[in-house]
Order: C-alpha cells, then structure tokens, then sequence
C-alpha cells in the first residue's frame, strides 16, 4: 500500500487563494486554518485569514481578524501590501486617527506608491479636509494615472466641494478606465440625482446596484427619479429592496413613507413611524421626515401635531438650552442690520421663486443680505440668487461646528430659516442659538418646534389670531396680506374663455400632489360630483396605476363612477399651466390645501374653493384667495363647500367673470407686489431688533 504524501504548504496556500479569488471564503478559511496548524507563524496565511475574519462582520470574527491581521505586520513590517491592507481596515472602522498615522507612515517609507496617498487621500476626504484630500489624491494619480477608483474618488471629492463639472469629468475618467468601477458609477449616479437629471443617472444607479446590492442609499437615489416622475410603484419597489439590506435606512423609510400616501395606504406609512418609534425612537433626521408626512393625516389634530414638533425641539434642544450664549451687538436700533437667510433651495424652487424678489428688493443701505447656502448643486436661478446678496457663503458639506463658528462669527443680527422641516434645513444648529434673534418663514407651512427659533413669519388670513397661535412655539409675526410675494411663470399661457361654456358641462381640478387627496376629501367632494353627473374632476399626479386604481376604487365607494374622473400624471409647468385652460374650478383639498398650484391656477383664471382649518397648512388657500376679493370662495363646512360648488356649477356667467378678472385681481391686489412685502418684512425686522435691544439693555441691568 503506498502511503498518501501530504500537502505541502505551497499547494495549501495556492488553493486558499484560489478559493479566496473566487469569493468561496469559507472554503479560503478552511486551508488557510489548516496552514497554521502547520506553520502557525505564516505570514501571509495569517493575513489572508484575518482579512476573510474580518468581512464577517460580526464583533468576534471582526475582532479575531483583526488581531491576525496585525499579528501578520508585526512578523513582517517590511511588507507594504500587508500595512496598505491595515490601513483599509482602519479606515471601515472609521479610526481616522490610526488611519491616517499608518497612511503617513507607508508614504514616508515609500513616498512613490500611489496606494499609501490614494488611502491617505480617504481619510482626509472623510475627516472634512477636503483641500488635502485633493492634492493627496492628485499624487496618487500622478504616480498611477491609470487606477480609475482614484479618478473617482477625486470625483467624490469636488462634489463635496461643489465643483460639479469637474466632479463629472473625473467621474467620467474613471469610467473610461474602468466602466464597472462602483464608485464612480454610484458617485456620479447620485451627482446627476442632486442636479435632477433623473433619466441619465437611472442606468448609472442600476450599474451600481448590480455591482454592489447591499447598498441601500444607491436605492434611494434612484427612486427619486422615480417618485418625481409620478411612478410610485417602481420607487416603492426599490426602496423596499434597499430597506432589505438596511431596514433603519432614515432616506429609504422616509420616501418609502411619502409613496405610501400616493398609493392612498395611509395607515401603512403610519405603521412605519410607529415601528421606528418602538424599536429606536425618532431621531432628529427621521423627525423631519414624519412631520412632513403627519401633514397630510387628516386623523391628527392640530394639538397632536403641535405636540409632535414640540417632541422634536426639546430632542435637539436639550444639550445646548442651558449653554445658549449671550450676544454681544451694537444696541443701536436704526444701524445697518446684518439678516442671514438660510436654505437648501437656493435654485429653481418654489421657495426661491418667493424669496427670490424680497432679495431683489432689499434696502442694501440699512439691510445687509448674507444667505447661507445649504445646496448641493446650483443651477440658473442660484446665479441670479447670488447677485442679490451682499455676501453668499456655501455651508453644505461643512461640519456643524464650522457652520456654528462661521455664523456666529458673522455677527448676524437676525437669521432667518427658510427650510423649516424639509431637506436642506439646519434647524439642529438653530437649536444651538446662532444669532440673537432667529426666524423662520416661507419654507414649512407650520411651527420648527424651537423655543430657540423666535419668530415665525406669516399673515393675518394663513395664520389667524387666536387660531393657530397657540400650536406655534414662536411668537407670530402677522403681515396685513400676502407673507411672500408670487411670481407668476413666464410659461403662463393667456387665460381661455371658461370651458364650460364650450363643453356644456363643468370640469373641477384637484391640482395639488397626490398625498393630498385622502378620504375625508373624496367625501366632501363625491355629493358635488353625484349631483352633477355630467361634470368631470381632473385629478392631477394621479399616473401611477396602482394610485389610479385606488383613486377609482375609493371614489366608486362613495358612488361616483370613473367615467366622471380625469387621471392626469405628474406634469412640468409649462403642461401644468397649459392643462389649466381645461379646468373651470378647483377644488381645495384639506388638511394639506395647495399653495403654489393654487397661487398658479388663480393667475390662469381658475378660482378655487377652500375650507379653513385650525392649522397653517389648513389656511393657505384662504390666505392666497382673500387678497384677490374672494372670500366668497372660502367656505366653513362640508355643506357650504358642496352648496358653494353647486351654485358656481349653475352660474357660469359669474364663473367666466371671475375668470376673466382673475389677473388684474392679482396685480392690483394690495400688498402682492415685491416692494410691498419687501417693505413690510423689513419693517417687522426694525421691530423685532427693537425689541430684541430692549430687553438685551435689560438683561444687563
């Protein structure tokens, strides 16, 4: 019988590798034990081991690997691969410390090998040094031009940094190299995202998602385009893929939440908010996301959603109230004053197309504008925003005690919020107290929840007195008319004769985003359209099948058949504008009502009927309709809204009147010019200084 030779240590090793090169790690593991059983101070089998341990990602193997790795670079300190390997490790353990002394010291030994800056470069980008990160990752290009993930990460790099064209031509480099490169794909996936290009980064979002699945933030990006576009489904579909691979993922959930609405499954979005309340609790950054999306509950009172914000401001108030600094400011009441704004809409949307006038019109010589831009990707309207400002900082990407120090540094006298909860804002430095006196306006129909935030700015009709004053954390300063001026759209076409008159019937329009429209809507609308079964509703945003089938099915139940309901999709402007010709009425919807489409559709002619609440979102259409003389469409119940439907419906002479009166209504209204509200605004800011000068001079004494 002849005796088996055993394996030597130089085959073992070969197969380890070979298993490990085709991703069979537990099969690598196996030889790689097995090696050193035999040679227990093998170097390279010790690291390779540790490497496989590590990717396990469970504490005792990460640990364990670890250990091994380290064990293999004290045996063999001259080797660079097995220290660059080390470095990586630091890196995913997010040990920037460590990371960088190692980086350094492969540079210092080996000041040509293009890895040790590629690595070095990672860390600086990750620890906000992104000056350094250039020039580091540079090098390694320099010393190896032809490694496309260091293309990439340049890439990622200048987005940071917000030089976006040339983020994309190094994105674009990195590609030609290497057109399955992750980082470059996924970097300028998201970059493309940013600048709203949704069609082009689709296919570079997917190429991302094959190469790496388990990345969850790649799902979101990409549906983005798709809830933009109107199609929930498929964003439904890939945020719940991206929520497989990390269910806590804040931006999965909070889309995933806002497409629950647009398929009418209220109660499935609510289930996730109650999910991460109990596992978790809400934090800061998922806050802001259900805030927005309680809006739209028809099922929460005024004084729960009050209740709600609160919560979130004694969260990110609670480590800074009791270290709030005292402010040292000139009390001279008629000085030149410092007003910051701040945002992450500085670009075309529709908080730029209201504050972009007040800008233009500023009082420079008592006024001096400064604007804080928290925008990834500026656009046209950004460079005209800019003219308009004294001075324009970018603060995204800052870390938040940069953009604390810079703000406090700037000695502004009043800063103003132009975010409240949507994306962009940075109430979490608000609740640190930035300025003496803090504002918030036009961006978030509603409370921050800051007792740091001091004013909110708003008018007599979105926020009555005694109405919604008592659901507000900040003291309500009321403008006597509109509290921000509308400009109307270039693309607005002249307003038609009424169609009804053509049609021989009436056309309603529900014109707002679909989350808008709920139960309690349907049935206050279902009586008017029963009672005039030859009208028609056009429900816009309404594209997605699945929404469409339970917009149907919903109205159906109330007795209002389908071939009464025009489905229209999301739209652009310039088509939204243009459909409006076919519309003779709108409906508002409750308790969310609409604000820029109403504010477009009266500018075409249409008019629309409105039912107050007893929160700001409940009273933006009769803010926007009082100004115009239209109180009479602003109504108090479910029956006077249907009677005031029905009386219009019989009186088309009066409808085509108000119709054809609809513009010189708006432009002849008081207070709806630029300068007015300018004037007004600038007004309540001498007031408010005053006021913040008083007690300061009391406070001292």
């Amino acid at each position: 019988m002849i005796n088996k030779l055993p394996v030597s240590i130089v085959e073992l090793m070969q197969r380890a590798q070979h298993y490990q090169n085709a991703q069979n790690f537990l099969m690598a593991e196996a030889i790689y034990r097995q090696v050193l059983e035999r040679q227990p101070r093998n170097v390279d089998a010790l690291h390779f081991l540790g490497l496989i341990l590590y990717i396990k990602r469970d504490t005792v193997n990460q640990q364990e690997g670890l250990k091994l790795v380290d064990k293999s670079i004290k045996l063999a300190p001259g080797n660079p691969n097995f220290t660059l390997k080390r470095s990586l490790l630091f890196i995913d353990c997010k040990d920037w410390v460590n990371a960088e002394k190692l980086c350094k010291s492969i540079i210092a030994n080996r000041p040509q090998f293009s890895d040790g800056h590629f690595n070095l470069a990672n860390v600086l980008a990750n620890t906000g040094r992104l000056k350094e990160a250039e020039a580091c990752v540079l090098k390694a290009i320099g010393l190896n031009p032809k490694q496309a993930i260091s293309h990439a990460l340049l890439g990622l790099i200048l987005v940071q940094l917000l030089r976006t064209a040339e983020a994309s031509h190094a994105f674009q480099v990195a590609l030609g190299l290497d057109n399955l490169c992750y980082e470059a794909l996924s970097g300028l996936g998201n970059l493309l995202t940013l600048q709203n290009k949704h069609s082009d980064a689709r296919r570079l979002l997917e190429g991302a998602i094959d190469l790496r699945p388990e990345v969850a933030s790649n799902y979101d990006q990409l549906a983005t385009g798709y809830i933009l576009s109107g199609n929930f489904t498929a964003a439904r579909a890939l945020l719940q893929t991206g929520l497989t691979y990390d269910e806590t993922n804040n931006a999965c959930l909070a889309k995933l939440m806002h497409v629950y609405l647009a398929l009418g499954q209220r109660e499935t979005a609510n289930q996730i908010i109650e999910k991460i309340e109990r596992s978790d609790g809400l934090s800061p950054a998922m806050f802001h996301f259900v805030l927005n999306c309680k809006n739209f509950d028809p099922t929460i009172s005024a004084s729960e959603l009050f209740a709600l914000h609160q919560k979130y401001g004694a969260l990110v108030e609670a480590p800074y109230k009791n270290f709030w600094p005292k402010f040292a400011r000139d009390r001279d009441v008629e000085k030149q004053l410092r007003i910051a704004y701040v945002s992450g809409d500085f670009r075309t949307h529709v908080v730029a197309n209201f504050i972009a006038p007040i800008l233009e019109n500023h009082t420079h010589a008592q006024y001096k504008v400064i604007c804080y831009s928290n925008l990834h990707a500026d656009d046209e309207t950004t460079g005209r925003l800019k003219g308009y400002a004294d001075e324009w900082h970018s603060i995204v990407n800052m870390p938040d005690d940069e953009i604390v120090n810079k703000i406090r540094g700037d000695e502004i006298d009043i800063l103003v919020d132009l975010s409240g909860h949507t994306d962009g804002n940075i109430l979490r430095l608000f609740a640190q107290k930035l300025a003496p006196v803090q504002v918030t306006w036009i961006g978030y129909p509603g409370t921050t929840g800051l007792t740091a935030m001091d004013y909110r700015i708003t008018s007599s009709d979105l926020d009555p007195v005694g109405v919604t004053d008592q659901f507000h954390t900040e003291s309500l300063l009321r403008l006597p008319f509109l509290s921000a001026p509308f400009t109307p759209s270039e693309l607005s076409p002249p307003v038609n004769t009424l169609p009804a008159l053509k049609n021989g019937y009436i056309t309603f329009g529900c014109l707002n985003t679909i989350q808008k429209l709920n139960e309690a809507v349907a049935a206050c609308w279902a009586p008017i359209l029963k009672q005039l079964p030859n009208s028609k509703l056009v429900i816009c945003d309404a594209g997605n099948a699945e929404t469409a089938t339970w917009i149907l099915a919903l109205f159906d139940s109330l007795g209002v058949p389908a071939d009464q309901l025009v489905l229209k999709p999301r739209m652009q402007l310039a088509e939204f504008l243009r459909m409006l010709n076919d519309v003779d009425l709108a409906l508002d919807p409750f308790p969310y009502n609409g604000g820029t489409t109403t504010a477009h559709a009266c500018w075409m002619g249409v008019p629309v009927i409105t039912w107050p609440g007893e929160t700001t979102t409940s009273n933006v259409g009769a803010a926007i309709l009082r100004p115009l003389g239209l109180g009479g469409f602003i109504v108090t119940s479910q029956d006077t809204y249907v009677a005031k439907a029905l009386e219009l419906a019989g009186d088309l002479a009066q409808l085509a009147a108000i119709r054809g009166s609809m513009r010189e209504r708006m432009l002849s209204a008081k207070g709806v010019t630029p300068q007015e509200i300018t004037h007004a605004v600038e007004t309540l800011y001498r007031s408010i200084w005053s006021t913040w000068c008083e007690n300061d001079l009391k406070n001292q004494s």
